[in-house]
């Protein structure tokens, strides 16, 4: 396949699957509505992606590309700056998938794996580890917070260590 068909397929691809997240939650998106929507064969999907979640961190990747990212900020002020970007750049999508916690999972390593990319400090892990258990305590203790919306209020308990009371 040439470089420019293999271009066009990608950019086809990333177009209908951006389509499909502001329609539904992403564990509803089938590679069949995929392949549909973007007017591919099936085995093209798979020559790109494995699965729809490589896919998902490819999308994200792409777009998270430019945008910017500004390392100290995130590690600094990590929810108001994924805030920042959701409100810039994702907020049909992100206001979709907000209730989706194979999304947030996946959001959230591909901003540590671009974190860890670009600052391979070994400090950063511990910093990855407070926002994952932040994460996990909204998703387990069903919280009705999320990480698209509530940065300010998250990042306190980021800068504090400490959950509050219920």
């Amino acid at each position: 396949m040439s470089d420019l068909r293999k271009t066009r397929t990608k950019r086809d691809i990333f177009i209908s699957f951006e389509e499909l997240l502001e329609e539904q939650p992403f564990e509803e998106i089938t590679v069949k509505q995929l392949v549909e929507s973007a007017m591919i064969h099936r085995n093209t999907f798979y020559l790109h992606y494995p699965d729809k979640y490589h896919l998902l961190e490819s999308w994200l990747y792409e777009k998270l590309k430019s945008s910017n990212i500004s390392i100290n900020l995130f590690l600094k002020r990590p929810f108001d700056y994924i805030s920042q970007i959701y409100r810039e750049q994702f907020f049909k999508v992100f206001r979709k998938q907000r209730e989706d916690n194979s999304f947030t999972n996946i959001i959230t390593k591909v901003f540590i794996n671009m974190l860890l990319s670009q600052n391979k400090d070994v400090q950063n892990f511990f910093i990855i580890g407070k926002i994952a258990a932040i994460i996990h305590w909204i998703q387990y203790t069903n919280q009705p917070l999320n990480i698209f919306e509530d940065g300010p209020i998250l990042d306190q308990i980021f800068q504090s260590e400490k959950f509050p009371e219920d």
